[in-house]
């Protein structure tokens, strides 16, 4: 949900043809709780929090290499989303107007005097001041002073409201029920309604420019958008609720949704590539870090997951089930792999094309606690030269690397 500024109008439009492939891999890691998470939120490279049911709130400071921790929200609420306007300062809401706010990374969180009773859905700031909150029966409110107190806003509409993004002070935009859509210029002053003539629920926003944006939903729904009222059907090709998305710029952008479903474009929509996020359950929120390599997701019964898009030279591995090494890379006749087993388990290696499909397993053992080394012979398996992605799992833990063949 918390997304960046799909690039012009005109690229817009090309959101409207689909072909769906499979491609990225998304690796496991330990919550520690399995409590349902409704957001996620990352303020670099490794430091994030989650938020979920009965005031659960997630946190890491190493990018999830090690199982994330628990910190005490002060409430048994449900929350549904969180956001840091600045590294140290954050703010996560949730039900009957709960919203609780650390100023210290989450080291300890208050509970603030709730400004309404409605269910809160949607949380942003621009800075450690100013923000908005949206909920329930059009509920809009924003604050100048952190939180201290809220002053309400009049919605455009006044159905349940599930998110919003601002690009700034002034501009910024809310989806909910209904189909929708509704758009400020003046920080709240006014909220106009546009029209984006469907009636499914809408659940989350993103801009990748803007003039690009996305806003996802029920039954499947996702819907191009320029911010100015123009809307057209972005399909991915999944009827499954589509509950959570993120751009990092003006081609590239994530959905999450139910059944572990994950989508990407990298061409702002011409094509949808479907990813394996190993999961089943419904997935809530996606959200990729500052350096727009690095990602997140969460969902339901505790799941987070990683991704890393941008991996290069030697790939290192590292969990509490195993650790390893993989080189050369590029590979030619040989591909060498060093790893240390934490426990005893199957390991298994796979070879993946770019559409996702498996060419070969490459090996698939049964092995004890300690170091091992395996080598595998490429020629043996008859791979053309190529990119591919190379699988490495053990017990429930995978990761997944591209890996050059020439």
């Amino acid at each position: 949900m918390k997304f960046k500024l799909l690039s012009t109008a005109s690229a817009l439009f090309l959101l409207a043809s689909v072909q769906l492939s499979s491609q990225g891999v998304w690796t496991v890691q330990t919550s520690q709780t399995t409590n349902n998470l409704r957001n996620i939120f990352f303020i670099n490279n490794n430091t994030g929090w989650a938020v979920g049911d009965f005031g659960a709130i997630r946190y890491t400071n190493n990018g999830g290499s090690t199982p994330w921790t628990g910190q005490a929200s002060n409430t048994f609420k449900d929350l549904k989303d969180i956001y840091f306007p600045t590294a140290t300062t954050g703010f996560a809401v949730g039900q009957q107007g709960t919203i609780v706010k650390t100023t210290n990374g989450g080291t300890t969180w208050t509970l603030l005097t709730a400004p309404t009773t409605e269910d809160i859905y949607g949380v942003w700031f621009v800075d450690a001041s100013n923000g908005w909150i949206v909920g329930t029966n059009g509920k809009i409110m924003k604050t100048t002073n952190g939180g201290t107190s809220w002053t309400s806003q009049t919605s455009a509409y006044n159905g349940n409201l599930y998110d919003c993004f601002f690009f700034d002070a002034n501009t910024g935009f809310i989806c909910g029920n209904n189909g929708s859509f509704q758009k400020t210029t003046n920080g709240g002053g006014t909220w106009t309604a546009q029209t984006t003539s469907v009636t499914d629920t809408l659940k989350s926003i993103t801009f990748g420019a803007a003039a690009m944006g996305l806003v996802v939903g029920s039954a499947g729904r996702a819907l191009g958008t320029d911010g100015n009222g123009t809307f057209i059907p972005a399909n991915t090709g999944n009827s499954l609720s589509q509950n959570g998305t993120f751009a990092i710029n003006s081609t590239t952008a994530w959905i999450v949704g139910d059944s572990g479903k994950v989508y990407k474009t990298n061409n702002s929509g011409v094509t949808w590539a479907s990813e394996n996020s190993n999961a089943l359950s419904k997935l809530n929120s996606v959200f990729f870090c500052p350096s727009d390599t690095i990602g997140y997701l969460c969902g339901n019964n505790g799941a987070i997951r990683k991704m890393n898009t941008n991996p290069s030279g030697i790939h290192n591995y590292d969990d509490n089930y195993f650790s390893a090494s993989v080189f050369p890379n590029p590979a030619k006749d040989l591909v060498n792999l060093s790893y240390e087993m934490k426990t005893s388990g199957k390991v298994i290696v796979e070879l993946f094309d770019m559409t996702g499909k498996k060419v070969s397993t490459l090996s698939s053992e049964t092995q004890q606690q300690g170091k091992h080394e395996l080598h595998i012979t490429l020629n043996r398996f008859g791979i053309a030269p190529g990119n591919y992605f190379l699988k490495i799992s053990a017990g429930d833990q995978s990761s997944a690397r591209k890996l050059i063949i020439e």
